[in-house]
């Protein structure tokens, strides 16, 4: 099973896998949670702003991300956020593949 699977299983839910039938591709069980990944582009041209008293499109980018988070924080807190940063210059994953940087883990 998989690692996000693990967040959608129910309490009461047995951990045993069940073998999927060919004609249903598997089913899934809804918990109530959503989940939001955040893809953000970090390479130099976001750090670029336009004007003086403008901000940086990833800048925006952050801000407009604490928006969510604040606001699921007080709607839902059951929801799974994450946020991903490709084109860095450094690597934080979990399978190591290279420019891509891993700010909050569902």
């Amino acid at each position: 099973m998989s690692e996000w699977e693990s967040y959608y299983k129910t309490e009461g839910e047995e951990e045993e896998e069940e073998e999927e039938s060919p004609d249903t591709g598997g089913e899934y069980k809804y918990s109530g949670r959503d989940s939001l990944i955040f893809l953000v582009d970090a390479s130099r041209a976001m750090f670029e702003s336009q004007g003086e008293d403008e901000l940086t499109p990833f800048d925006m980018s952050i801000q407009c991300i604490q928006s969510v988070y604040t606001s699921k924080i007080i709607s839902s807190d059951r929801d799974l956020l994450a946020v991903v940063f490709y084109g860095t210059e450094k690597d934080k994953n979990s399978v190591n593949f290279k420019n891509i940087y891993v700010l909050q883990d569902l």
